[in-house]
This record gives structure tokens, sequence and C-alpha cells, in this order.
């Protein structure tokens, strides 16, 4: 049984990922001279498309595996999703790549029910590496100086 409070956490979520939606709708077209492919409001909009289809997902199958053992309260679970929040925002304060590792690291101690040291350190490194080489070298995007900015 699908209780309230899932239903809330999902509306939310929908509720969020539309006004992302409305607001991505608001940015200006490029001129045609500039038009090379997508335009930038593009990219949000199927983010958050996304993220409205998984949430429905989520809350339709919420009752097929339920879950008694273990099981978190919310408000601890949101006290661990504020702690990494608040980590991210003060790392990126320091270097934009070690907020990224840190921050994938953590979400996978604190989320995951068996850690492997391995995978862990394996996880923390590609993930920062792989959105370099996408998004700095590829893509050419500059991304704000930090600590391991200033060593290349």
């Amino acid at each position: 049984m699908r209780s309230k409070r899932e239903l809330w956490v999902c509306l939310i979520i929908i509720l969020l990922a539309s006004i992302t939606i409305y607001l991505a709708s608001q940015f200006k077209d490029l001129p045609p001279i500039l038009q090379r492919g997508l335009q930038p409001s593009t990219f949000p909009i199927i983010c958050a498309t996304i993220i409205i289809i998984l949430a429905i997902q989520v809350w339709l199958r919420s009752n097929i595996n339920p879950t008694n053992e273990h099981e978190m309260s919310f408000n601890h679970i949101v006290l661990k999703m504020m702690l990494i929040f608040l980590g991210f925002i003060l790392l990126l304060y320091i270097d934009f790549f070690l907020a990224i590792a840190l921050t994938t690291l953590a979400i996978h101690i604190l989320w995951s029910k068996k850690t492997r040291l391995s995978s862990v350190i394996l996880l923390g490194a590609v993930l920062p590496i792989f959105i370099y080489l996408l998004f700095g070298i590829l893509l050419d995007v500059k991304f704000p100086s930090g600590i391991i900015n200033y060593l290349q």
C-alpha cells in the first residue's frame, strides 16, 4: 500500500521539475546565426521530464517491493541529504572537481548497504575525470577555478 508521504514526495518532485521546465522554456532562443544544434532550454527540459517520469515510476512501484527491514526514518534520510548538499556547497568554494569526487563518495558510502573500498575509490575518481573529459575537453566548457585547475 502506498503511503501519503510517498505521494507527497512524488508530487513535490513533479512540482519542482515542472517549475524547472517552465523556467527553462522562458530562455531566449539563439539567433539563427548561432544555432548549431539544440537550444539552451532543451537540456534542462529533457532532464526535468526524465525526473518526472522516474518519480512517477518509483511511486507506482512503491508497493511492489515493500521494505520493512532496515527501513530508515524519513527524518534520517532528509538529514543525510541536507548534509551531503551542505558539504557539496562548501566544497565548491575549494574546487569543483574535488566537490564532485567527495560528494560522489559520500553518497555511495551513506546510501549503499555494502561498501567496497575499491568501488568507492574507483567511482570517486572516474566520475570527475569523465566529467572533465566530456565537458572540459570535448565540449570546451569552462569550469570554476580551484586547487586542481591551478595545478595544470
